[in-house]
């Protein structure tokens, strides 16, 4: 992995359950960790091979290995009005060496 190419900076969050003042279960985003990421939106090829396994998947994220990233995560990537929320479809460990994730992401409409 290239450092260089890991020029965002990134939040990880998974979603908490807990009951409110009411006892009904509210649910809110914990930010996980906060990692430098390379987005990369998938195009020709590659979209079509990603979509063939996962549908709707647009983008892949590239972060080093962090322990509990899965599919209920999501990845906040801006702030402001300019923030975006990536929903990860899949993520991958490549050779199971724990030097890194590719996230396969979805763009979610906010």
């Amino acid at each position: 992995m290239r450092c260089g190419t890991l020029r965002h900076r990134v939040a990880i969050e998974y979603e908490l359950e807990a009951p409110d003042t009411f006892g009904s279960p509210d649910r809110t985003w914990v930010n996980l960790d906060t990692v430098s990421a390379e987005i990369e939106p998938l195009h020709g090829r590659e979209l079509l091979e990603a979509q063939q396994v996962f549908a709707g998947v647009n983008y892949q994220i590239r972060i080093r290995y962090l322990a509990g990233v899965n599919e209920t995560c999501r990845v906040t990537f801006g702030s402001g009005a300019s923030k975006r929320y990536f929903d990860i479809n899949a993520a991958l460990n490549p050779a199971e060496r724990n030097r890194e994730l590719i996230l396969l992401c979805t763009e979610k409409a906010v």
